[in-house]
């Protein structure tokens, strides 16, 4: 019996990390191009830089000028470390995440800002 619970509670906690919604046309866009997804109200602005944090396997976050880091799906095309973007963002507290870092967010908007430059060394 408890190894059925420590299996029902596992199973429900990795079903809340898929996500069925539909992906936007413009996830796989060249990189000049804004995300923007149909469930945009209620974002939050911000501007901030991408980061690759090397806990828990490895994962890329945002933190905002401001301080907050978000826990989100950061899009290939701005996958390196510290490149500056700006969009907007809403708050998921519904969700939960084994990463524990930051606020687990999603992103509804995000465009690079400046030059991306791509290197070996940021790269992951």
């Amino acid at each position: 019996m408890h190894h059925f619970i420590i299996g029902l509670a596992l199973c429900l906690s990795l079903l809340g990390c898929n996500d069925d919604r539909p992906q936007s046309p413009s996830d796989n866009s060249p990189m000049g191009e804004v995300i923007t997804k149909i469930y945009a109200s209620n974002s939050v602005p911000f501007t901030g830089r991408v980061v690759y944090q090397n806990i828990e396997g490895g994962f890329w976050g945002i933190i905002t000028d401001d301080g907050k880091k978000l826990d989100c799906a950061v899009p290939k095309f701005v996958r390196f470390d510290n490149q500056k973007v700006s969009g907007s963002y809403r708050l998921t507290p519904n969700m939960t995440s084994f990463r524990m870092w930051g606020s687990i967010a999603d992103v509804t908007a995000l465009k690079p800002i400046g030059p991306i430059i791509k290197t070996s060394k940021n790269e992951y």
